[in-house]
């Protein structure tokens, strides 16, 4: 007797679908998404959608005519594409509602945790078109967008194209421009904020690059020596990071870094505000900071003490 529920006939989506999942990785695999036939690209699309695919991409996001150009980025899981748009309008604070998103057509595919136990549950049963079938209709479902910005550049503003010769006399130079200021240098002056991921990267790596003096001046404030929460507050106070920041990077696309910018960080808020506060307080993983601490110095007394050659 011949098993008709295994008489179906074949699902393309469902093979489709089936060969993706069970060629995936967990490691990323790069993917040109122009180059894939419109089955592939739907299942590309559909384990995305379910939860069972991460997708890596970089993006160009632009607003209006006055608004940053920038270059973000993104693993996505999920139904993301408003969720990508609300991660961009609250990662870039000039943003309104007029943004539109390009992104590359290359990006990277891997599985999600769903996406491992879904794959070692389809090897299971070996395929064929009963479970391709039932495969294409478990996965018929979207979950929410989940959307994750790894990096986010701000580029140059574009340089406008000349405008024609003015008929009759051109109008004043607006204040601060001189006459021989032209669109391009205008454009150039217009800078942008420091969106609060971007700014963390800077904070993060300002505070790594003088972990040492970090420790050293975190534990005379923790001990309550004499000036040096005002030591401390010299090196890792947020105008100070903030100066140091903006002499670093400069003013050509940024606007000077503020205080403001960097008291919004995580590195600021968990590490370094708690030893300015009154009274200050160990920050996060001090204790472990400070057992790990490589190279601790001699108290200088001992270096005026000669070492003796025990065999002399």
């Amino acid at each position: 007797m011949v098993d008709s529920m295994h008489m179906k006939a074949p699902n393309p989506q469902g093979a489709m679908l089936w060969r993706w999942l069970n060629q995936a990785s967990e490691a990323w695999v790069e993917v040109n998404l122009a180059d894939l036939t419109a089955a592939e690209g739907a299942a590309v699309g559909g384990l995305v959608r379910s939860g069972q695919f991460q997708l890596r991409q970089q993006v160009d996001a632009r607003g209006g005519p006055d608004e940053p150009h920038v270059r973000a980025t993104c693993v996505v899981t999920g139904d993301f594409k408003q969720a990508l748009l609300r991660a961009l309008r609250g990662a870039v604070p000039e943003f309104s509602d007029r943004l539109v998103v390009y992104p590359a057509s290359t990006a990277q595919y891997r599985l999600s945790g769903a996406g491992v136990a879904t794959q070692a549950e389809i090897r299971q049963f070996g395929g064929g078109a009963f479970e391709e079938d039932f495969l294409a209709k478990s996965l018929g479902f979207a979950i929410p967008g989940v959307v994750q910005i790894t990096d986010l550049q701000y580029l140059p503003p574009e340089t406008p194209k000349a405008p024609e010769p003015p008929e009759a006399a051109a109008d004043p130079p607006a204040p601060g421009l001189s006459e021989s200021d032209g669109p391009a240098k205008a454009a150039a002056r217009r800078t942008f904020a420091w969106p609060v991921p971007r700014t963390e990267g800077h904070v993060a790596a300002y505070h790594a690059a003088r972990k040492s003096e970090y420790l050293t001046l975190g534990r005379d404030v923790l001990d309550d020596k004499t000036g040096a929460q005002d030591q401390f507050k010299k090196v890792f106070g947020p105008s100070a990071i903030a100066r140091a920041l903006t002499e670093k990077l400069g003013t050509n696309v940024h606007r000077a870094c503020r205080a403001q910018d960097v008291l919004k960080t995580h590195t600021y808020r968990n590490l370094i505000q708690p030893l300015i506060r009154q009274p200050p307080r160990k920050p996060v993983d001090w204790d472990e900071m400070i057992a790990g601490r490589v190279g601790e110095d001699l108290p200088e007394i001992l270096e005026e003490i000669p070492f003796e050659d025990e065999q002399a």
